[in-house]
């Protein structure tokens, strides 16, 4: 049986294809495949953290489920604490679905990492973390640092505790501007915390507010450890969208307004 292997976060996941064509199925063939999956892929490896089998439902299997008046597609079964099998006929948007849910399963599990919803850029050989609601410039301020700096993702990245050191990861996840990946990891080295304004500011988080501002509810459990870590590199960022100069005072390492 053909199979893939994926390195996602340090997180191995093996594809397996039980199916009649193989691997050669829509979602493998596609472009957003090649071009978003294929570089997070290795060619062997000695541990297996979750496996997804892709096979087609036994003659009696169900792929619509009816329930009070709402018609609901299938979209996997899990087999195992570790294992799940969907349909070969799965969409881009359903694989990724499974593939966040497999990384938060295994994030909870082995308790030292979380998905968060970020966008970054590699400053000073490090991940600068940009945070904050939705409209509040996550794709904005890297399409604005963008010349100067790596962007490394607009919308979801994985943060892990390695050797007690917050490391970022990128994800197989397709986003807004649409940049390409390659499974980076880099050590985490600010969050930012957006807030538009009509001029430059950085300001301090209170450390005991850090855990409202950063971690979601689901997953504060499993890193309550790594706040301590949090706590020195966590600010405010007060931008403004016409400011030409930005990327200059990321990297000042002054703190107030410029």
């Amino acid at each position: 049986m053909p199979e893939r292997i994926l390195n996602i976060g340090g997180f191995i996941i093996k594809i397996i294809f039980e199916c009649q064509t193989g691997d050669n199925i829509p979602l493998v063939k596609s472009g957003w495949y090649q071009s978003v999956i294929s570089p997070f892929e290795i060619k062997e490896t000695k541990k297996t953290d979750f496996v997804i089998k892709f096979k087609e439902p036994a003659a009696d299997g169900k792929y619509f489920i009816n329930k009070k008046k709402s018609l609901y597609v299938k979209l996997f079964t899990q087999t195992g604490k570790n294992e799940l099998i969907t349909s070969p006929s799965i969409n881009v948007a359903q694989f990724e679905i499974i593939i966040e849910r497999v990384l938060v399963y295994l994030s909870q599990k082995y308790g030292f990492a979380f998905i968060m919803h970020a966008s970054a850029a590699k400053i000073n050989r490090q991940a600068y973390l940009f945070l904050g609601d939705k409209g509040s410039g996550k794709s904005t301020i890297i399409s604005m640092i963008g010349k100067k700096f790596q962007p490394l993702s607009d919308d979801k990245c994985l943060i892990k505790m390695e050797d007690d050191k917050l490391y970022f990861y990128q994800l197989p996840f397709v986003e807004k501007n649409n940049y390409r990946k390659k499974g980076v990891k880099l050590p985490v080295g600010k969050f930012f915390i957006l807030k538009q304004a009509d001029r430059f500011f950085i300001k301090k988080v209170n450390s005991l507010k850090i855990l409202d501002y950063i971690l979601n509810k689901t997953t504060i459990q499993n890193v309550l450890s790594s706040v301590k870590n949090l706590s020195k590199n966590v600010y405010f960022l007060y931008f403004s969208e016409k400011d030409d100069f930005l990327a200059d005072k990321l990297t000042s390492g002054r703190i107030g307004t410029f």
